[in-house]
């Protein structure tokens, strides 16, 4: 499982990297239009109360500002949120590479450990010729990876790619992130 992690890991920070430059143009004039905007609230603000006490201001430009930073990060939000889905993408793409044959070998090889020879194995159909020879139980409706469980069926290991990803999510975000708005205040 850690080489298709790897792996996807190796092809995604390609791929991301490439799709990244392409998005880090998108993504500053996306973020410049929402800074002039709120600039524009700001200003707006300030013009609207030169009239009202200080304190007053001070408070409507720090909400205008806050909205700002609102809009900014929703933005920024947006753009991640297309890089995973590339990253997705990539993985989809890696189901007929050899390093998912390996993904999927090594998963059922963890099966067996774990919970022994006589353990019930679930694929998608396609996959199942590219299991090592073994029993397959089921079949599962899955972008791809395996389901095992012990012969009671009372314990599960969830292999599947959709799974993995989730698990992943957190930690890709916070690299696509840090990779895109680096030195981004």
């Amino acid at each position: 499982m850690d080489t298709l992690i790897d792996e996807v890991r190796r092809r995604g920070e390609e791929e991301a990297a490439q799709i990244m430059r392409k998005a880090q143009s998108e993504a500053e004039k996306i973020l410049e239009r929402h800074r002039l905007e709120a600039q524009a609230h700001v200003e707006a603000a300030k013009k609207q109360r030169q009239q009202s006490a200080a304190v007053e201001l001070a408070e409507e430009v720090s909400e205008a500002k806050a909205a700002a930073s609102t809009m900014v990060a929703e933005a920024k939000n947006r753009v991640v949120e297309k890089h995973l889905d590339a990253v997705w993408a990539l993985v989809l793409d890696m189901r007929s590479t050899e390093a998912y044959r390996r993904l999927l070998s090594e998963q059922a090889s963890q099966a067996i450990l774990e919970f022994g020879p006589n353990c019930r194995i679930y694929c998608r159909s396609e996959d199942v010729g590219l299991l090592p020879p073994l029993k397959v139980a089921g079949h599962i409706d899955s972008a791809g990876g395996i389901i095992a469980e012990d012969e009671s069926g009372r314990i599960r290991l969830d292999g599947r790619l959709e799974t993995l990803f989730t698990e992943s999510n957190e930690r890709l975000s916070s690299m696509i992130y840090a990779k895109i708005f680096a030195g981004d205040g």
